[in-house]
């Protein structure tokens, strides 16, 4: 962490991106195991923990340039360092020497786009026909190359920050499309919030990976990144009180919130601010006093919110404006254009100027959101959230209003939202078009603000009212990880098993409440304790000794279990625990160590696949006599290109081809694999992980139903060729076609009648269903595919009928 006197962009710290892998159902007709899904935008719902693919942000580098013509989209809550991890992977992978052919970084915020100058040598990127090389060229000149020269000189890289703030006018999806024809490979970062806003068109045009920038999750995480400012000892007083503080978890695990929070406990140790935008406005006045010399008592606070409140209703969220507006804003404010707090508001690191461009944007759009929902209070809560509720761009601004507000003023926007949705509960139309449930929106806005249910008074009796406590909705409610804590904690005391069963599995309930479940007597709320990476230490020491092996099989997975309990359950009796302990991430080497010691193939492999896995005991398991532990030394993204190089002569085939697929893989190490005696004779394309648009249409008339399969899982397969496999006789790939988050809605419509009800739970689960085709899959004949639709976050909450007989599903989402 750098030092905070003078802070100008969050630090950088080791980021993992995680992909969410909706695993594959098995059919009892052909005994075919679908290939697993994976997205991100769904942050809905809550997985169990070994449902994230996770890898080391160095690893997905890797991954990206492999493929070299992927585009990969890069998800994150603000202040996640999506920036920071675009910054670093220029950093990375400039050229020391650059020369023609050599990767060449192009790093460019995506809000540049949004005021450009007219020039008339140039094409105007935001032209919807402008594509390719075409496009190429413009954003090059645009960009802050990490080599000098013409971008055709070299093999690009294009960092592309910032989805969500490029120019309105373009649907974002279209700008997806144009970006994946770039030559090279594509990352671009986008708000988690816009993404799950765009729904299924973003998620249908996103060709390429959907990847996660993951939070610091556990309390020791945190207290590493606090550590080198704070020292260790205060580092972790403050990441335990931020895990105790209802309005600023669901953003503790972020590092500009931990580092703004680090900033305020070094300069006074006295409890944090009780909410958000109380946060925010001491983080303001610290760093405003502490940039600027003081000059007796006249710190002109008042003067500097008030242009700084004109200048964020002048942008709304536009990432920035000329020059000339903050001149503007401080002359209406201080009657004179030249007045010293221009200067003043430019030391203060409040706004970033780039007097080059005569341009000026906020230091962070979280700084400009607070100030935006200054401007907003003064209009009432209840104004702004009937203007922008339907727009997700603005969730973090309207939680911000709501915590500033009287809590009348919130009592009241809360009980409209939740009178919206019910005044369409018989005819949802109007909510199918606007495409977002009122009801949903208000939980996330009360979960976001950390507002307790005194502030909230009526709004809050009105919430529990609408999702009551034994019906579909509150299973649905009971699931969906950004709802408030306090309602997840008063579900996870009723008296609806399968209610508590959820809220044991997620992840934004309270510690408290977890703790309380890990002693309930019921085996299935205590395995989903288990398996929560917000369980608390000491509970899920105490469900390391229980008798039942599927919970301590969960303990031994998840990655918030202490040390010590992963040490104990090393020498489980129990083969698949000891494994888990193999798999988990927070396993430290000496328990690797042993369990690679260990007689059992099964957890040597598992030591061999885990990340954390050093080179030297990668080293000694690449020479292991069981050809599978040597085949998951390959297979891990860490391990070293010597060993790989070794690997790739072994005899056994199993180990030599899983390095196909690694994303440390060599142009010479490629080749090599390809004229390897045991391949001469078969298609390298059957070797080589299929990424080409140009053979999906001969794969897709393959009469081989494998081939068949990979085309119809492909997210860049056109709508020509889904339309075609979605009439497939064989049930497994029509299956496939209906997981496939790039099939239209014209395809989904068609397999939502389909007879097969595995079909039809496929559709109702896709992340790219409508909310009207969902309506209609919410009264399907068959209980799984309705409880699939109810849980999809597409649904309207408003149109979820309650069902008796989903009370007693056990919902299984995998």
């Amino acid at each position: 962490m750098p030092d905070l006197n003078a802070p100008s962009r969050t630090p950088y710290f080791p980021a993992r991106l995680g992909m969410l892998v909706q695993r594959g159902r098995f059919s009892w007709e052909d005994e075919h195991i679908q290939p697993p899904r994976y997205e991100a935008w769904r942050e809905t719902f809550v997985p169990g923990p070994d449902a994230w693919k996770e890898l080391p942000e160095a690893a997905a580098l890797q991954e990206l340039l492999r493929v070299e013509d992927g585009l990969t989209v890069i998800l994150g809550e603000p202040g996640a360092g999506k920036s920071r991890l675009l910054e670093h992977w220029a950093e990375q992978v400039r050229p020391e020497a650059p020369g023609y052919g050599a990767l060449g970084p192009l790093l460019l915020p995506l809000r540049r786009l949004c005021d450009l100058p007219p020039r008339l040598d140039r094409p105007d990127p935001r032209d919807p026909s402008l594509r390719g090389g075409g496009l190429a060229d413009v954003l090059w000149a645009l960009g802050e190359p990490g080599v000098p020269g013409e971008g055709r000189f070299f093999r690009p890289l294009w960092l592309l920050d910032g989805l969500d703030e490029l120019p309105d006018g373009q649907p974002l999806a279209d700008w997806l499309m144009r970006f994946h024809t770039l030559p090279g490979a594509v990352a671009v970062t986008c708000r988690t919030a816009v993404w799950q806003g765009g729904g299924g068109e973003l998620a249908q045009r996103a060709s390429g990976a959907v990847q996660t920038l993951m939070p610091l999750r556990s309390q020791a995480e945190r207290s590493a990144y606090l550590a080198p400012t704070l020292g260790r000892t205060e580092a972790a007083i403050l990441a335990a009180a931020l895990d105790c503080h209802s309005a600023l978890t669901p953003l503790a695990g972020t590092p500009l919130l931990l580092t703004l929070a680090a900033e305020l406990w070094r300069e006074d140790k006295t409890p944090l601010p009780t909410s958000r935008a109380a946060f925010y406005r001491r983080v303001v006045g610290n760093l405003w006093k502490r940039r600027l010399p003081k000059e007796g008592q006249r710190y002109r606070t008042r003067e500097r919110d008030r242009v700084l409140e004109r200048l964020a209703a002048t942008m709304d969220l536009a990432p920035e404006v000329d020059m000339g507006v903050l001149e503007d804003c401080v002359a209406a404010v201080c009657r004179t254009e030249r007045d010293e707090i221009m200067e003043r508001l430019r030391a203060s690191g409040l706004l970033v100027v780039d007097d080059r461009r005569e341009r000026v944007s906020f230091l962070h759009l979280t700084f400009q959101e607070y100030y935006l929902a200054e401007t907003l209070a003064q209009k009432g809560a209840l104004a702004a959230v009937r203007d922008r509720w339907q727009d997700p761009r603005y969730r973090e601004v309207l939680a911000l209003l709501l915590t500033r507000s009287q809590p009348e003023e919130t009592s009241d926007a809360v009980q409209w939202l939740v009178k919206q949705g019910e005044g369409h509960k018989a005819d949802p139309s109007v909510l199918h078009g606007i495409g977002h449930s009122p009801l949903r929106t208000a939980l996330h806005l009360v979960a976001r603000s950390g507002l307790s249910p005194e502030a909230l008074g009526a709004g809050w009796r009105a919430l529990q009212d609408a999702v009551g406590t034994s019906s579909c909705r509150t299973l649905v409610v009971a699931s969906d990880k950004q709802m408030p804590p306090l309602l997840l904690e008063r579900l996870a005391a009723g008296p609806d098993f399968d209610v508590r069963r959820l809220v044991s599995s997620n992840p934004s309930t309270p510690p408290q409440a977890l703790e309380r479940l890990a002693f309930t007597p019921e085996c299935d709320v205590r395995r989903e304790v288990a398996s929560n990476p917000s369980t608390p230490p000491q509970a899920l020491e105490r469900l390391a000794f229980t008798p039942e092996c599927d919970v301590r099989r969960e303990v031994a997975s998840n990655p918030s279990t202490p040390p010590q309990a992963l040490e104990r359950l090393a020498t489980d009796p129990d083969q698949t625990t000891r494994c888990r302990v193999g798999c988990n991430p927070s396993a430290s080497v000496e328990i690797l160590e042993c369990l690679a010691a260990d007689l059992d193939v099964l957890i040597r492999s598992s030591a061999a696949e885990n990340l954390s896995a050093t080179p030297q005991l990668l080293e000694r398991l690449s020479a292991d006599p069981e050809g599978l532990v040597r085949e998951r030394v390959a297979c891990n993204p860490s391990t070293p290109l010597h060993i790989l190089e070794r690997l790739a002569a072994d005899p056994d085939s199993n180990v030599w081809e899983r390095i196909f697929g690694h994303p440390s893989l060599t142009p010479q190490l490629l080749e090599r694999l390809a004229t390897h005696p045991d391949n001469i004779g078969r298609s390298s394309e059957a070797r080589i992980p299929l990424t080409r648009v140009q053979h999906l249409e001969r794969m897709a008339t393959h009469p081989d139903n494998i081939g068949r399969s990979i085309v119809a899982g492909a997210r860049d397969a056109p709508e020509e060729i889904l339309k075609r496999l979605a009439a497939d006789p064989d049930e497994s790939i029509r299956n496939i076609v209906a997981s496939n988050p790039s099939a239209s809605v014209e395809i989904l419509e068609c397999l939502a009648a389909d007879p097969d009800e595995l079909i039809r739970s496929s559709v109702a689960d896709n992340p790219s269903a409508s909310p009207q085709l969902l309506e209609r899959l919410a009264a399907d004949p068959d209980l799984n595919v309705v409880w699939l639709a109810a849980n999809n976050p597409s649904i309207l909450l408003e149109v979820i009928s309650n069902r008796p007989q989903l009370i007693v599903i056990q919902g299984n989402k995998s």
